[in-house]
């Protein structure tokens, strides 16, 4: 309950002093949310490329733990058809290196948006 009075009391009988925040601006909530979309793209990155590491390491085929390793990687792995994979494991696979590929796509705009918040706050904070 807000009162026009900065001062109320709690439930002991003591004033306490309301504190008023202040409103982000647009830049700002538009800056946090690219933090919070970047943040899911990298878990959803790293889930991304455990799981056809998992995969191929149970058909004896380890890869270094790198997203480049993986993406340099894949597509050589899809194309070799003396790999030993099921018709099943390829899709699986293929479907993988799919997502990889979108979200690494969107990793670069996120960071593009980023950056680009980034020079507009330096530059309105006046140190450029």
């Amino acid at each position: 309950m807000y009162t026009r009075n900065t001062k109320q009391r709690n439930y002991s009988g003591q004033y306490l002093q309301v504190k008023y925040i202040i409103p982000k601006t647009k830049a700002q909530q538009d800056m946090q949310s690219i933090h919070c979309v970047r943040s899911e793209l990298i878990k959803q990155c790293t889930a991304t490329t455990n799981q056809p590491h998992g995969f191929l390491a149970e058909d004896s085929m380890v890869l270094g733990h790198q997203v480049q390793v993986l993406s340099r990687s894949l597509p050589d792995i899809l194309v070799d058809a003396d790999n030993g994979l099921s018709e099943a494991m390829w899709s699986i696979l293929q479907g993988q290196y799919d997502d990889l590929l979108h979200v690494d796509k969107r990793m670069v705009w996120v960071q593009e948006k980023n950056d680009a918040g980034d020079r507009f706050a330096t530059q309105a904070r006046g140190l450029e």
